[in-house]
């Protein structure tokens, strides 16, 4: 009895420690976050969507990915064909509604000075992308929408 209860709890953090790629799309870049399934965030950042399908294979070669994570926004259908095309069928592939990821991301970045100058730069088309926090959100939606954590 001992034994199988110390089998299940190795085996849940093993699917705890299973990494997965969340990505927030885009029509010019991506955001790109991998994780565990405990939200631990291992890297996280901003890509030109032409390297989108190259770092997919990269990253699913170091981290041995489990699944992708697609963001259901902006320019998703394109990045749902380049990340086909990377995974080959041998990742699992899931869609999430992004809704207000982006925003949520701004508000996330910094404290309100941060906030202000954001606005500031927005105003003079200068923001700095927030698009790698937006994959990070995005898979804490998606883990809840599971029952997993967060």
């Amino acid at each position: 009895m001992l034994q199988s209860l110390i089998h299940l709890r190795i085996e849940k953090e093993d699917a705890m420690s299973d990494f997965f790629l969340s990505i927030d799309s885009g029509t010019k870049k991506c955001g790109l976050a991998v994780l565990n399934g405990k939200l631990e965030v291992k890297e996280r950042y901003v890509i030109n969507i032409k390297q989108l399908k190259s770092e997919i294979e990269v990253l699913t070669k170091k981290y041995n990915l489990s699944k992708i994570i697609l963001g259901k926004g902006t320019g998703w259908k394109v990045v749902k064909k380049a990340v086909e095309e990377a995974a080959s069928g041998k990742l699992k592939i899931e869609v999430c509604d992004e809704k207000y990821s982006t925003e949520l991301a701004q508000i996330r970045k910094g404290n309100f000075f941060h906030k202000i100058v954001y606005l500031i730069n927005v105003l003079f088309n200068k923001e700095k992308p927030v698009d790698d926090i937006s994959a990070i959100i995005i898979a804490e939606k998606y883990l809840k929408s599971k029952g997993g954590s967060k």
